[in-house]
This record gives structure tokens, C-alpha cells and sequence, in this order.
């Protein structure tokens, strides 16, 4: 068995596939109608959602195999760790670790919780007919 921390090479490559997302973007304006434009575009852009909020489940799951190196002195983290890794949604994962570790870089703000919004809506996708009218309202409501 291979024992290594995921957190750091999720991000990593998501922060790969939104800089080809980008540069796709930046190509696809300077040229009428490019082929694979959009599909090239949504897949670069859905695997960045995925691996970024990939990245921050598979923090919170580093911290619940070692609490004690993450919060030394405190006797009631492991176990509040445990159930909070256990039982809760990613962007609820990190306010409560946030909270136990009193530390700012555990912020939760609006755009980790839009991400984690877009994860969701991914994975738990419904198809719908292609002519169905306001197919990606739902999301939009959310997100503003």
C-alpha cells in the first residue's frame, strides 16, 4: 500500500486545468468558430471543480488521520474531528475545523462554497432534454 497526502496534488492539478481552461478561453476569442473550443473548455473546467473540492475533502481527511499534528494540546480534537470528517459536507468540514483551529487559513468563503455547490450539481447530475427551457437555473440561483 502506497501511504502519501492527496490534498497537495488535487490542487496542484486543478490549478493545471484551470490554466488550460484559461488559455483555451483566451485562444477560442481570437478565432471564429474554433472546433473544440467548448468541449475542450468544459472538460479542463469540470475536472478543476472536481479536484479542487477533491483537494479539500482529502485535506480534512489528513487532518482526521493525525489530528494531534494538526492541533497538539488539544485533548477534544480528535474526536471532534472524527464525527465532523465522518458525518459532514466539505464546506461544513472546514468552518468547523476552522472554528477548532481558530486559524484563517481554514476559511470557507462564498467561492469554496460555489465550488462545492458545482461539485455537487456534477456528480449528482439529472439529464434533461435538450430543448428543456432554464436546465441550468437551479445552479444559477444558488450561486448568486
Amino acid at each position: 500500500m502506497v501511504r502519501t497526502n492527496f490534498a497537495g496534488p488535487h490542487m496542484w492539478s486543478a490549478a493545471r486545468f484551470a490554466r488550460h481552461a484559461h488559455r483555451l478561453e483566451q485562444q477560442g476569442l481570437a478565432v471564429d468558430n474554433p472546433p473544440s473550443f467548448y468541449d475542450e473548455t468544459k472538460d479542463y473546467v469540470v475536472a478543476c471543480v472536481m479536484l479542487s473540492v477533491a483537494s479539500a475533502e482529502a485535506w480534512a481527511g489528513e487532518i482526521a488521520a493525525d489530528p494531534g499534528k494538526y492541533f497538539p494540546g488539544n485533548a477534544a480534537a480528535p474526536a471532534a474531528v472524527a464525527e465532523l470528517v465522518k458525518w459532514s459536507s466539505v464546506s461544513r468540514k472546514y468552518k468547523e475545523l476552522a472554528k477548532l483551529a481558530g486559524d484563517p487559513m481554514f476559511v470557507v468563503d462564498d467561492a469554496m462554497q460555489d465550488l462545492c455547490l458545482l461539485r455537487n450539481k456534477l456528480v449528482h447530475f439529472h439529464a434533461e432534454y435538450p430543448d428543456a427551457r432554464d436546465v441550468n437555473k437551479d445552479v444559477e440561483d444558488e450561486i448568486e
